[in-house]
């Protein structure tokens, strides 16, 4: 059996952790929460920040891409999440009122 490089298992870790950070944010933008995942954001900025210096010294060719697809998803996705965000402070999106 394979050993996995650390490049590999926070990749994974990474991907899991940008869909559960994306259904938060989908959470809060309609109004199933007051507040944003603002901590949530944060470990994962750490996260692709490990991602990224790790991509520095890898040689393995389909973790290089692994990881770069995820780095690349979580710009998308960022870059998503901060949008919105700045929509609904500046009142141009409309967030749904609490549910009960």
């Amino acid at each position: 059996m394979a050993l996995e490089s650390p490049l590999k298992k926070d990749s994974e870790r990474a991907t899991r952790e940008i869909e559960a950070l994306n259904r938060a944010y989908n959470v809060y933008f309609q109004g199933g929460e007051d507040d944003p995942p603002r901590e949530e954001r944060k470990q994962l900025d750490s996260l692709i920040a490990k991602l990224k210096s790790q991509l520095a010294t890898a040689t393995n060719a389909s973790d290089k891409f692994m990881a770069n697809s995820v780095v690349s998803r979580f710009q998308v996705m960022s870059s998503k999440w901060d949008k919105q965000l700045r929509g609904i402070e500046n009142g141009t999106i409309i967030r749904s009122s609490k549910r009960e």
